[in-house]
Order: C-alpha cells, then structure tokens, then sequence
C-alpha cells in the first residue's frame, strides 16, 4: 500500500480513483452525498486538500486552472465541520511530507525564511497551533524619520468619522493576526 494509501484510509477517505481528463465526476457522487472533503493528486505527484458544499461544481472550478488532475479522494462532512476537517487533512498531509499545492491553511514553507530572524520556527509553530500566542516582547524601534513623514497624514486621518473605528478594527487584527507585533514592526 503507497503512502498517500495509507494517510487516506486512516483519514477515512474513499480509495483515490482516477479522473484524469474527464471533464465531470458528476456520476460519481451522488446528489445528496457531495458536501465534504477532497483529496486531489496531480500527475507531477503534488496533492491538494479542499472542501466543498458540492464537490462535483468545484472539480469543474479546479480544471480551469489545474489541467493535470490524476486522481481523487473524498470524505463526506457535514457543511458545518468543512472549515476544521479541512485544516486536520492539510495539516495532516504537510505532516506525512506530502508537496501541497494550497495556500490556505497550509502552514509556513519549510526552510529558513527572513521571518525566522524575528520569530523562531518554535514560536511559529506555537502560534500556528493556538493562534491566541502573542509575544509583545523586544524594544519598539523608534524612527523619528518616519514618524516625522507620516505626522500630518496619521492627523489628517485623526479627524476623520471613521477614525475610532477603524483603531479598533486595527487593534483586533494586530491581535489576532501579528505574533510578534513589536519585533516584526519595521521589518514586516
């Protein structure tokens, strides 16, 4: 049994079944049994890992961009429990060293990034696991050059209505989206 055999059943996944060229898997999935996840295989040998509320649509969706298709795999999930079984499968196959061609949800590409300077892989991973991980650690970088160009812009937009709220909207987004705020400031 080839590895990605082994991952798919252990998942839970139907055996993958070969598509290559077809323009439609309608007639494979039944109507009402098409919400879940999908495991694609390409023929360079990469994968990727999605959901859909119908699956034979985004199979439609995927061949306008990707004409190299082999095969396919799929688990059915309820629509409410797509968002968290397609992170488990992604993560999952990252995990096993499969190549992924997703973007979402897939997690930091292996090897030394200019990122690893101001956040280690460690703490990347700790945030990645629990996105609530934030490090206000370090000395805030003070550029008087900086602060001196965007003084009469940052005060132009002090006046405006939406002034307040969009501090709050920054503020939720620097704490759930920036690990190391202080630390990645000037640089990222």
């Amino acid at each position: 049994m080839s590895k990605i055999s082994e991952v798919i059943t252990l998942l839970s996944f139907s055996p993958l079944r070969s598509i290559q060229g077809r323009s439609s898997i309608a007639d494979i999935f039944s109507v009402d049994k098409r919400c879940g996840i999908y495991i694609l295989r390409f023929l360079n040998g990469e994968f990727y890992a999605g959901q859909a509320l119908d699956v034979t649509r985004r199979y439609v969706q995927h061949r306008k961009t990707h004409n190299d298709i082999a095969e396919i795999s799929f688990k059915q999930v309820a629509s409410d429990s797509l968002d968290v079984a397609e992170r488990e499968v992604i993560w999952t196959l990252e995990r096993e060293d499969f190549h992924l061609r997703n973007i979402m949800f897939a997690s930091i590409p292996k090897g030394e990034s200019d990122f690893d300077f101001v956040m280690t892989v460690e703490e990347q991973k700790k945030w990645l696991d629990d996105f609530r991980y934030q490090d206000f650690g370090g000395a805030r970088a003070q550029d008087d050059t900086l602060r001196r160009k965007y003084h009469q812009k940052f005060q132009r937009f002090s006046k405006r209505s939406s002034f307040s709220e969009a501090i709050t909207i920054l503020q939720r987004y620097m704490q759930q989206g920036v690990p190391v705020p202080v630390r990645s400031e000037m640089a990222f």
